[in-house]
């Protein structure tokens, strides 16, 4: 049922995809901006013997037509070298690789952060009473806590950020072996890419919501999203990971040319999932299109009564 009314919101909030996808692509022309000036050097440093050209034309191939174990393999050769070069960045000019890694690990992902939380509260009026509220108006009026929400979430993200880049480079560094394995390779990267996902999806997928629901603080946020996920852990989790895999299938057939559109497109299906297992864990009626009230097995007055003085708010 949570995967199922995912998928009937995204359809009847199918729009909240085009506002999005012009916000990222608005952040992606400042993060083109920000690397430019500096794009010379990290030539000099990360591209010298064409590490990064051969790099971008391996992800680039990566589609249904390509012959995934070889490009698995030069993959791992191009990444290899990228880690070589960024190793070099650190010792011989401390100052540029501090200003990279702080705009691609840190102010990128929290720019791309901050459009989840209006997402979720336009589907917060959707759900509750098929309001439609205004997603650049949602922006602006919530920039603030989600500027906030994203300051700590976007640390508390970074460990995970190294821990699956350690992974993957564990998995791909198994194509040098050779022989049958590099069959094995593609599912083996697949699975764990996707498992790792869901895992972290599900285990924060309860902190926008709280916020936005019981428009509370950050902190009282996530204690609140946390108990939430685990009434179900195990539930949510599988659903995630069936969302993760076809995100992952849609990505792998288009190929990396049509992130523009798979992103956005994901981004909404992933809010979507959260909005709907905060719901349901909460015992919460919601609507799911004009004519559909889900109501929860186990619906508890308490809840419903914090979710109505909430939307009275």
């Amino acid at each position: 049922m949570m995967f199922k009314n995912s998928m009937k919101l995204l359809f009847a909030n199918f729009s909240t995809i085009w506002k999005t996808m012009v916000y990222y692509i608005l952040v992606t022309a400042l993060f083109v901006g920000l690397l430019y000036p500096v794009w010379g050097l990290l030539g000099e440093y990360l591209n010298a013997d064409g590490a990064m050209t051969k790099l971008f034309d391996s992800v680039m191939s990566i589609n249904i037509a390509s012959n995934l174990p070889a490009t698995l393999s030069e993959l791992y050769v191009g990444l290899s070298a990228l880690f070589n070069g960024i190793l070099t960045l650190f010792t011989t000019n401390v100052w540029l690789a501090i200003y990279i890694s702080f705009i691609v690990f840190y102010l990128i992902p929290f720019l791309y952060g901050l459009a989840d939380l209006p997402i979720q509260e336009t589907l917060f009026g959707y759900m509750s009473s098929l309001t439609k509220y205004g997603y650049a108006h949602s922006f602006v009026r919530k920039l603030g806590k989600s500027a906030l929400l994203q300051l700590f979430k976007c640390l508390i993200m970074l460990p995970f950020s190294a821990l699956i880049i350690f992974i993957v480079m564990q998995i791909l560094s198994l194509a040098t072996l050779g022989g049958s394995i590099i069959y094995i390779l593609p599912f083996l990267l697949i699975i764990s890419i996707c498992v790792f996902f869901a895992f972290k999806r599900t285990l924060f997928s309860g902190w926008i919501p709280a916020i936005v629901v019981y428009d509370c603080n950050i902190f009282v946020g996530l204690s609140r999203g946390f108990k939430a996920v685990f009434r179900r852990f195990w539930k949510i989790l599988s659903n995630a990971l069936i969302i993760m895999l076809i995100l992952f299938g849609l990505n792998y057939i288009f190929g990396l040319p049509a992130i523009f559109i798979i992103g956005p497109l994901s981004n909404l299906i992933l809010n979507i999932f959260e909005m709907v297992m905060f719901y349901e864990s909460q015992g919460m009626r919601y609507y799911v299109d004009l004519d559909t009230i889900v109501t929860p097995k186990t619906v508890s007055y308490t809840h419903l009564r914090a979710h109505e003085t909430r939307h009275d708010l």
